[in-house]
Parts: C-alpha cells; sequence; structure tokens
C-alpha cells in the first residue's frame, strides 16, 4: 500500500504544471518526503528512497540510479543528524530541506561535469535556479510536515527504535 502512495505521490509531483512557478521550476517533493522518511526513522524508508529515486530516475532522464544514490545517501546523513535535535519541528524540518537542496543539487553539478554531460557555463545556470528551487522546497514542506504526521499517525507507519 505504501508504493501505492507513493506512486500517487510521484504522479502530483510531476504533473504540477510548471507554468505555475517562478521560472518554470517546481519544487521537489519526493525530495521532501525523503527527508521526512528519514527524519522520523520509518521502517520502510529503503523501500520509499528506491522507488521515489527510481521513479525520478525515469522522468528526469539524467544519469540512472542517480536520484537513488543521491535520496539514499540523505537518509543515511539525515537520519544520523536528527539523533541530536528536536524533530518535530516545522523550522527544523524546511532548514533541512532547504540544506539537502543545495546539497542535491551541487552533487548534480559535479557528476554533470565530470561525466561531460554539461559544462560549467551551463552549471552557472544550475546554481542561479538553486535559490529559488530551496524558496519552494522549503515552502512546501512547511505545509507538507502536518500531512505526513497526519499519514503517519493515521496509519500507525511505524518507527524504527534506535
Amino acid at each position: 500500500m505504501p508504493i501505492l502512495y507513493l506512486l500517487l505521490y510521484f504522479v502530483l509531483s510531476i504533473s504540477l504544471p510548471a507554468e505555475l512557478f517562478l521560472f518554470n521550476i517546481r519544487p521537489d517533493l519526493l525530495l521532501i518526503l525523503i527527508i521526512f522518511t528519514a527524519l522520523f526513522n520509518l521502517k520502510r524508508c529503503i523501500y520509499i528512497v528506491f522507488f521515489a529515486g527510481l521513479f525520478k530516475d525515469i522522468a528526469s532522464g539524467s544519469f540512472f540510479g542517480l536520484n537513488i544514490f543521491c535520496f539514499a545517501l540523505w537518509v543515511l546523513i539525515v537520519s544520523q543528524v536528527s539523533r541530536n535535535f528536536y524533530k518535530d519541528n516545522k523550522y527544523i524540518f524546511s532548514a533541512v530541506v532547504a540544506v539537502a537542496t543545495i546539497a542535491n543539487y551541487l552533487i548534480y553539478i559535479i557528476l554533470n561535469s565530470v561525466f561531460g554531460k554539461t559544462g560549467l557555463g551551463e552549471a552557472r545556470f544550475l546554481f542561479m535556479t538553486i535559490l529559488v528551487e530551496v524558496m519552494y522546497n522549503v515552502l512546501f514542506s512547511y505545509f507538507l510536515f502536518d500531512v505526513f504526521k497526519r499519514v503517519v499517525k493515521r496509519y500507525r507507519i511505524p518507527q524504527q527504535t534506535r
């Protein structure tokens, strides 16, 4: 059942018309979901990471496996760091999403320039879009935090004990 919800969430995230947003940049709703699952250490996190990365890899056309790798990396980092701070705060969640968005872009820029898919001139354009996507991700994460918490509580999705 969570895979069905993930598929529905993925379809929603890619079907948002880009024309509704500034500079035709959409928020990365899958990254927001991944950060939430990592922050609250949900038991099904590894499945969500794999399928979200797979869906995003199929839709994006970039290097296959890049999103799976990045999502797994964020889950590992966020789940380890989240032991040291209070998690039930929208502002902390939004700050973690902002840092993950910036780091995600930096990994894309580095890997695309190393493997020759884009030059550094095109990477400068990506740097300009980071600010807009960070703003969208922070805004959407602030509002989606309560929605995710209600879904976890309603469906009693188990959390791992540490």
